[in-house]
């Protein structure tokens, strides 16, 4: 398989191109034993996504605008920064290996087993202007970047279960998780080449187990226990110290089902999860500062209705709690005393003294709680109308503690710094009650769908939708300028597909982002959009 995809900016920023070839194996040799092998290598080219490095700078970004008044501009697409393109480049080599064994014990228990492993390697060539403050301006600089020098990711599986058939439901095992990755620049390092890597490195074990119980007619309850226990390793750029940090947590599951009638299902589900704490290195202290697990208390409440293929319904009612929310600050413009006793300003980029470094921290509390509902409508064989929707209010906690580390106002709160996009100037704000990011009021997606049974036995299917969303900060700082805020708008698709009657051939168009409205993806480090107006011709033909 190949795939070339031209740069969405005019002029091209960057470009995708690459090249796959997997295969896949299936092996039964008996009723109760299933096998299922995979492996796939690739090699991406050119820069974008899936290829950008994540140092040291955003290839493809514009400069910083209110809310989203570059929709005013005629071609959002034709801002961009202004990179030469002929010199932005990658090679990078990805394989990947999956396996599934299945074995199934009598009648009362199934025993699945699954392996995958994900490498890369190789490095990326990347020529953006970096001048200061917003990353558009001044020369243009290249860097040879090894992102993944290399990069492995493994995960396994062991997991003993019941059969989908049967009243009771129950599952038990244990899964493995392993991840490292080594990064080097031939520039931007206090020490440059390989001598000055960085490293990070995770290793995840967890044993778990869930069942479900029928108590009485109609009536189930559900629960579940899950213990982790999580490592992480950082070695910082420059430097030939590793630091190791150890973490557990607990997380559980309990709940009940009911069948209020025979299509009609109502739920409630109390249920904890965590995202694992870390290792960051604090220049302040000389020293890697270890930071929290955030972990998440859910509440959700529901029914799943249906009338027969003419109606189905699901609404679902939640309340969040957050601990522990994990943020990063990444700022710079502060005085920081050097070990030679000299003063000096921390700026942008990379090689900045150690001192420089601001590390990640935990704000305290965090909440969120809202309305989500689905609505599919089939009021003929050949109509379906979709409804989809939610409300969302997320905020964070009040008489937060303390959050930014250098430079910060000395007045109680939890402050995060951001230089002003436009003119540099070091800036902070208090995050104490404020709007969680991305977490916009009101989100809607429309749907119809038409199918046209052809007599030759094909069918043409037509679709049309359209997406709403209420305004939102597309990060943690809620500037006045309103570069970080995203305005409300909608946007919508169309497609068309014609698929043979032996279902063997299938052809498909399809226009995304008809109105060819320029979303706001994130404001700092840089200024993004998302994708613009993609039309697109897709055929699949088995045999």
């Amino acid at each position: 398989m190949a795939a070339v995809r031209n740069s969405w900016f005019t002029p091209a920023l960057a470009d995708l191109a690459t090249q796959s070839m997997r295969a896949n194996l299936l092996f039964e040799p008996s009723s109760p034993v299933q096998l299922r092998l995979g492996a796939e290598v690739s090699h991406l080219g050119g820069t974008g996504g899936g290829a950008e490095a994540d140092v040291p700078f955003v290839v493809d970004k514009v400069a910083p605008y209110a809310a989203d008044s570059i929709n005013a501009s005629g071609n959002p697409w034709a801002l961009g920064d202004r990179t030469e393109t002929g010199r932005n480049h990658a090679d990078l080599w990805q394989s990947a290996i999956t396996g599934h064994a299945g074995l199934r014990l009598g009648q009362g228990a199934v025993f699945d087993a699954a392996l995958a492993h994900l490498s890369i390697a190789g490095h990326q060539d990347i020529c953006p202007h970096a001048g200061a403050p917003w990353l558009i301006s001044g020369t243009s600089s290249c860097y040879t970047v090894h992102e993944f020098a290399p990069f492995g990711q493994t995960s396994a599986e062991l997991r003993l279960h019941s059969p989908d058939a049967g009243p009771w439901h129950w599952n038990i095992g244990q899964y493995l998780w392993t991840y490292g990755k080594t990064s080097w620049a031939q520039a931007d390092q206090t020490v440059p080449g390989p001598a000055g890597a960085s490293h990070v490195g995770a290793r995840t074990l967890a044993l778990f187990g869930e069942v479900t119980v029928p108590i009485r007619d109609g009536w189930r309850v559900v629960g579940g226990l899950r213990q982790s226990w999580d490592h992480r390793v950082l070695r910082p750029a420059s430097m030939s110290t590793t630091y190791a940090a150890d973490f557990h947590h607990i997380d559980f599951r309990l709940g009940y089902e009911y069948d209020v009638a025979r299509d009609v299902l109502h739920y409630t589900t109390l249920a904890s999860g965590y995202r694992p704490g870390g290792l960051t290195y604090d220049g302040n202290l000389s020293d890697a500062r270890r930071f929290d697990a955030e972990s998440t208390l859910a509440l959700e409440s529901g029914i799943k209705a249906g009338l027969g293929r003419v109606l189905q319904f699901n609404l679902a009612a939640y309340a969040y709690r957050q601990s522990h929310y994990q943020d990063i600050d990444n700022y710079n413009g502060f005085s920081v005393t050097l070990a030679n006793g000299q003063s000096y300003v921390c700026a942008a980029g990379g090689a900045q003294p150690a001192q420089c470094s601001v590390p990640v921290f935990n704000i305290a509390r965090a909440s969120s709680y809202g309305l989500e509902w689905n609505i599919r409508v089939r009021p003929g064989a050949n109509d379906q109308f979709d409804l989809e929707g939610a409300l969302m209010h997320a905020r964070f906690g009040k008489n937060l503690p303390t959050c930014a580390t250098a430079a910060a106002p000395q007045a109680p709160g939890c402050w995060i710094g951001y230089n002003h996009q436009q003119t540099g100037a070091l800036h902070f704000v208090r995050l104490d009650g404020a709007v969680q990011p991305h977490a916009p009021t009101l989100t809607l997606r429309l749907r119809y769908e038409h199918s046209f049974h052809l007599r030759s036995g094909g069918v043409i299917q037509a679709q049309g939708d359209g997406f709403h969303s209420s305004g939102y900060w597309v990060g943690p700082v809620q500037d006045a300028a309103l570069f970080g805020w995203q305005s409300a708008y909608w946007t919508g698709g169309l497609s068309v597909s014609y698929r043979a009657a032996s279902a063997r051939f299938e052809l498909s168009a399809y226009v995304r982002n008809l109105a060819n409205y320029a979303v706001k993806m994130s404001a700092l480090p840089a200024t993004t959009l998302g994708d613009p107006r993609n039309i697109g011709l897709s055929a699949r033909l088995d045999w």
